[in-house]
């Protein structure tokens, strides 16, 4: 649907850009001709010179409606593609959340041969993936970009439904678990967030009620945020602008796992959460997490081979399946496509990652 809009805005700009010009090149080129040939016939006595002055004018007020014209053509078309995404977007059903039956969710998460391609689409992005993480441990997931590693985030908080396989959280199929439940317990930090126009602390505490500010500023201390929030103008109370307009990218995903933590999940998964953040700061906030990790189910998505080294058990994928897995010094014995990753990516950072 946004690559829709994209797509019909960029031709607007083509026309417009075509179209703006030629209106200022038919409007120079009409007057350059009344000139010439009303200059001409003025000499001959054929014309007044009061009456060539007149047309002359009456041809410069016709530039501004023709350019007008361009520029309301502009204005319809951007209104058609804005009306048409509105439209698709007032169409989409309304997800079924369900009443919370206040199941408690352990955290222990299985896929069984899950394959999935997205609607519309006839290219499976997953192919026949399984693996199980338990209660407590780290998974990683790591792969080039494109090879399926997002999709399974989104299947995890049903996003999209899977038609082929299973996924199961504690045993229990993903698909018979309400969705107000399954959100009150896994909580995921995506690689591009969202932050509300609102202040800092109501950014961290959306979704809770009745939190303390020290409870905030605990969860910003684990993700590593709380100094920079309290050299902000007005520290915890500072408005971030639409979108967190005022922050860096880095500042938005530390504030965005804030808030994940602020919920206390039994499952957390980090997709490409901290690419904005510096090496050092990014090792700096996974040794914080280290601990509120361990009571819980985490996995860790990440293109970053030093972002997942950690994890007791790391999938490699490639095209949609899992082509290598283990831990990291088994994968770095493999000399496989982790070892090819880790390598490149050690002499792209200028460190030493092996």
């Amino acid at each position: 649907m946004s690559m829709d809009y994209a797509t019909r805005n960029l031709s607007l700009i083509k026309i417009w850009g075509a179209l703006h010009p030629l209106v200022r090149l038919l409007a120079g080129t009409g007057t350059v001709l009344t000139i010439l040939f009303g200059g001409k016939m003025v000499m001959e006595g054929k014309l007044t010179l009061g009456t060539l002055i007149a047309q002359t004018a009456y041809l410069g007020m016709l530039v501004f409606p023709m350019t007008a014209f361009g520029w309301i053509i502009g204005l319809i078309e951007m209104g058609l593609a804005s009306l048409k995404r509105l439209d698709e977007i007032m169409r989409k059903e309304e997800l079924e959340y369900g009443e919370e039956s206040g199941m408690k969710i352990h955290g222990n998460v299985e896929f069984e041969m899950v394959s999935f391609k997205y609607p519309g689409s006839k290219k499976l992005v997953l192919k026949n993936v399984s693996f199980n993480v338990k209660k407590g441990e780290i998974l990683g997931i790591t792969g080039r970009v494109g090879s399926g590693k997002s999709t399974i985030a989104k299947l995890l908080v049903r996003m999209y439904e899977t038609e082929c396989g299973k996924i199961l959280v504690d045993g229990e199929d993903l698909r018979k678990i309400p969705r107000r439940d399954l959100l009150k317990h896994v909580a995921l930090v995506p690689q591009e967030t969202f932050l509300f126009s609102t202040t800092v602390k109501d950014n961290i505490a959306f979704g809770k009620e009745d939190v303390s500010l020290e409870e905030i500023k605990k969860v910003a201390k684990l993700a590593g945020i709380h100094d920079t929030i309290i050299s902000l103008p007005k520290g915890y109370e500072t408005v971030v602008g639409e979108r967190g307009v005022k922050l860096s990218g880095g500042e938005k995903q530390r504030i965005a796992l804030a808030r994940a933590l602020m919920m206390d999940p039994k499952i957390l998964i980090l997709d490409d959460a901290l690419s904005a953040v510096d090496l050092k700061t990014e090792e700096m906030i996974l040794n914080n997490l280290k601990g509120f990790m361990r009571e819980r189910t985490t996995i860790i998505i990440s293109h970053r081979i030093r972002s997942v080294r950690e994890a007791d058990h790391i999938l490699v994928l490639e095209d949609g399946k899992i082509v290598e897995e283990g831990t990291h010094e088994e994968l770095m014995n493999l000399k496989g496509l982790y070892y090819e990753m880790g390598v490149q990516q050690s002499l792209e950072e200028g460190l030493r990652v092996i």
